[in-house]
């Protein structure tokens, strides 16, 4: 079983930002793109969790709360967009706001879909300020 032990706390503040203290799950697939999300909201000062399979995700959701589960699936895995999303979704408690991002497919079928699962979804590619917001938002929530 993978490490389970991947919490970070940033340090940086953005204007405009109200992190303090809260624990987002960041579940991506892909290594890098997880690590360059990683970076974008640790220099906010968010604390983060990572995984990188809905699995992982699940077994964290099972060990402890958070503020918000921010869930980014890759290119390679578009088809199974909603599957990957529900899944965490059943894992989590109700009171939890979801971030889903995903591309979108040609007629914005996965997107379409994804707002019927997630509180909120944003397209990639996005932009680090998008990122930032997309969060503010979802946290806003609660």
């Amino acid at each position: 079983m993978a490490d389970l032990r991947h919490e970070t706390t940033g340090s940086n503040r953005t204007a405009g930002t109200e992190p303090a203290g809260k624990k987002i799950l960041i579940v991506v697939e892909d290594n890098e793109r997880l690590s360059l999300m990683k970076t974008k909201l640790e220099r906010v000062g968010y604390i983060l969790t990572t995984a990188s399979t809905a699995e992982q995700a699940a077994a964290y959701l099972g060990m402890r709360r958070f503020d918000l589960v921010v869930v980014e699936v890759t290119q390679e895995h578009q088809r199974d967009v909603i599957a990957v999303v529900s899944q965490i979704k059943m894992a989590m408690p109700a009171n939890t706001p979801l971030l889903a991002i995903a591309a979108v497919t040609p007629g914005g079928r996965v997107h379409n879909g994804l707002l019927s699962v997630a509180n909120l979804s944003i397209l990639a590619p996005y932009h680090t300020v998008e990122l930032i917001r997309a969060v503010e938002r979802a946290l806003a929530i609660r």
